[in-house]
C-alpha cells in the first residue's frame, strides 16, 4: 500500500483525503508523528503546503530527501529551497488549485482598468465631478494575450473569452486550445505582446523568466493596452514598468504582486512611486482568496496526488533545474 504523508491537518482536512484516496492510500499526518523524520521517510509522496524552509526542521528536510516524491499546496514553487530538495525527488506544484479565483481577479482589474475606476475614484475624493474625459474603453472584442498557459492560465482565457475577448497564449511552444484565436511561442514574446490589447502575466518565476518583462517587451506593447501580473513581481523590471506608465498615461498597469511583500510584518515600499499613478491599479497579492478557493485548491492537490501515487495522468512536474 502507498503511503502519502500530509505535513498539515488533519483537523478540516482528514474528511476529504479519506474520501479522494479512500481504502487504497495509507495517510500519515506528519505533524502527529512523534518521530517526524522516520514518518516522512515512510512516505511515497509528501503534501505540504508551501514547502518554504521555515516549514520543515533540518531534519525533516534531510529526510525529504529519500521521499519519491513531494507536492505542494501552492501553485509557486519559487519559495521552495531546491537545494534541499533530493536529487531523485520529483517535485509538483499544484497546477489549476487556486486557478478560479485568480480568473476573476483579473477580469476585475482589467475592467477596473478600462473603466479608469481608480482614476475617477480619485477626481471625485478630490471633489473633482466630471462625466467625460476618461477615455472609458470596452473590453469586448479585444484581444487578450496570456502569457504562461497552464492551469491558471487556462481558467483566465476561458473567463475572458466568455466575456467577449479573443484570446492568444504563450507558452514554452505555442500553445493550441480551442479557447486561443492563436498560439505563441515565448521566444515570439516582443511580437506576441505588440498585438494584445491586455497582457496576462502567468509565469512562474524561474532563472528563465525573471526580468523578462524588460524595457524591450514593455516598450513593444501598445500605448494603451493593459498589463496585469498575477504571477510573480520578478518577472517585470520595475523601473521599466514605472517608466512606461509615467511616459504613457494610456498605459495600464494592475499588481497583484509586488518586490517587496512584508509578509512577516514590515513596512510595505516600493523602489520606484508606482502607486502614485493613476493608471496603476493595486492589490495584496490576495488574488487566489475567496471564501471557497483554499478548498478548491486542496481538493485539486489532493486529486493529483492520487494520479501520482497510482501512476497516472499526473500535472505539475516542475523542472528543479530552473530554479538553482
Amino acid at each position: 500500500m502507498k503511503k502519502l504523508g500530509i505535513s498539515f491537518g488533519p483537523k478540516g482536512v482528514e474528511e476529504k483525503a479519506r474520501k479522494i484516496f479512500g481504502h487504497g492510500v495509507e495517510l500519515v499526518w506528519i505533524s502527529e508523528e512523534k518521530d517526524r523524520s522516520k514518518a516522512i521517510e515512510g512516505c511515497d509522496l509528501v503534501l505540504g503546503q508551501f514547502f518554504s524552509e521555515k516549514e520543515f526542521s533540518d531534519e525533516d528536510w534531510a529526510a525529504l530527501e529519500r521521499v519519491s516524491a513531494v507536492h505542494t499546496v501552492s501553485a509557486g514553487v519559487d519559495q521552495v529551497p531546491m537545494a534541499r530538495i533530493g536529487k531523485n525527488t520529483d517535485l509538483y506544484a499544484n497546477v489549476g488549485g487556486w486557478a478560479p479565483p485568480i480568473a476573476e481577479h483579473v477580469l476585475a482589474m482589467a475592467l477596473c482598468c478600462s473603466r479608469r475606476l481608480v482614476q475617477q475614484t480619485k477626481d471625485m475624493a478630490d471633489g473633482n465631478f466630471r462625466y467625460l474625459g476618461y477615455g472609458l474603453k470596452t473590453l469586448k472584442g479585444k484581444v487578450a494575450l496570456i502569457v504562461g498557459y497552464g492551469g491558471i492560465g487556462r481558467e483566465t482565457a476561458k473567463t475572458l473569452s466568455s466575456f467577449g475577448l479573443e484570446v492568444q497564449g504563450v507558452g514554452r511552444r505555442s500553445p493550441i486550445d480551442p479557447l486561443l484565436s492563436r498560439g505563441w511561442a515565448i521566444d515570439d514574446l516582443p511580437s506576441a505582446v505588440g498585438s494584445a490589447d491586455l497582457v496576462v502575466i502567468c509565469l512562474p518565476l524561474n532563472s528563465v523568466t525573471s526580468g523578462m518583462f524588460d524595457k524591450t517587451v514593455l516598450t513593444a506593447m501598445k500605448d494603451d493596452a493593459i498589463l496585469i501580473n498575477i504571477a510573480r513581481a520578478g518577472i517585470v523590471d520595475e523601473v521599466a514598468l514605472y517608466d512606461r506608465l509615467k511616459g504613457c498615461p494610456d498605459f495600464f498597469a494592475a499588481l497583484d504582486v509586488w518586490w517587496n511583500e512584508p509578509r512577516e510584518g514590515g513596512e510595505f515600499k516600493t523602489q520606484t512611486p508606482l502607486l502614485d499613478l493613476p493608471n496603476v491599479v493595486a492589490s495584496a497579492h490576495n488574488s487566489n482568496q475567496n471564501e471557497i478557493a483554499m478548498e478548491h485548491a486542496l481538493v485539486v492537490a489532493m486529486e493529483n496526488c492520487a494520479q501520482i501515487l497510482k501512476g497516472g495522468k499526473a500535472q505539475g512536474l516542475i523542472n528543479k533545474e530552473e530554479y538553482l
